[in-house]
């Protein structure tokens, strides 16, 4: 009996060594390549490397179906060039991936008129010059939201949207906080994109930064509403303040203008359903 119980014991710890059965999910635009050609289940103390897809591998007509701009430099989109990954068994591996930057192009200018796609990070000032402040450190809560990672979809969390000048709040342009105790904020001066076309597709949970032509219905099947009518369902009053593009030129394309966890969604022409959810747009290799 006892013969047997050590031959379990040492079954059950030589099971626990292994413990990383999978792969971190990685998003689009990512890779991750296994030290040693190690094959899964992975031991205790495998590494792999996180890496972005370089820009400089990719076929030009390839950068639209990955996400990327034509006009994209090869190191806004290698910055984040491996980044060594553990596992310390039962499926985990650090860093967590939650606490990792997406591979994503980070332009310095903005393609829609009030910036909500813009993700620089070299901006950080105000328009007036002033320095911004960080969005998580703030010492009052009368803008929460501003301190919710929903609302830096493609930095991924508050923390990683540091001073940078951001549009969490769907303001006219970009802007940043200057003051912790008064929450006062300026808007930044972000410059214009002079390639304004969308992306194909999304590289954030959301797809809150998506606009340009997507589906005009729903998962359903039922047409969109074109965002600036009323008919047949009345709008919310100033949506076209979050839209991520011109109320205009989105016509009834899916659009995510709320941030929801449910991605694009629209206004049907199905007066017995008002709103329902579209199909998605996400990158090839988005989980």
């Amino acid at each position: 009996m006892l013969i047997v119980q050590d031959e379990l014991f040492k079954s059950v710890n030589k099971t626990m060594d292994i413990e990383c059965a999978h792969l971190p999910i990685v998003g689009a635009n990512a890779i991750l390549s296994i030290h040693n050609n190690a094959t899964k289940p992975f031991k205790k103390g495998q590494n792999a490397t996180y890496s972005c897809v370089k820009w400089s591998s990719l076929h030009s007509n390839d950068l639209y179906k990955y996400g990327f701009s034509q006009t994209a430099e090869p190191t806004d989109l290698e910055r984040f060039q491996n980044i060594s990954l553990t596992c310390q068994g039962y499926d985990i591996w650090s860093p967590n991936m939650t606490t990792l930057p997406r591979c994503v192009e980070f332009r310095e200018c903005k393609k829609t008129k009030n910036g909500t796609d813009f993700y620089g990070v070299k901006y950080n000032v105000t328009a007036s010059g002033k320095p911004c402040l960080s969005w998580k450190n703030q010492t009052i809560d009368s803008t929460p939201k501003l301190k919710s990672d929903d609302r830096y979809p493609v930095d991924g969390s508050v923390e990683n949207a540091k001073n940078y000048c951001r549009n969490p709040l769907r303001k006219a342009a970009p802007f940043c906080i200057i003051d912790n105790i008064t929450a006062k904020w300026e808007f930044c001066d972000i410059p214009e994109c002079e390639d304004k076309r969308p992306f194909a597709c999304s590289t954030t949970l959301r797809e809150s930064e998506v606009f340009g032509p997507t589906s005009r219905e729903t998962i359903a099947g039922d047409p969109c509403q074109y965002w600036n009518s009323s008919s047949p369902h009345p709008v919310y009053p100033a949506i076209e303040f979050i839209m991520p593009d011109e109320i205009g030129t989105a016509h009834n394309y899916c659009r995510n203008p709320y941030y929801t966890l449910v991605g694009l969604w629209c206004y049907t022409q199905n007066p017995n359903v008002r709103f329902d959810t579209c199909p998605s747009t996400h990158c090839p290799g988005y989980p």
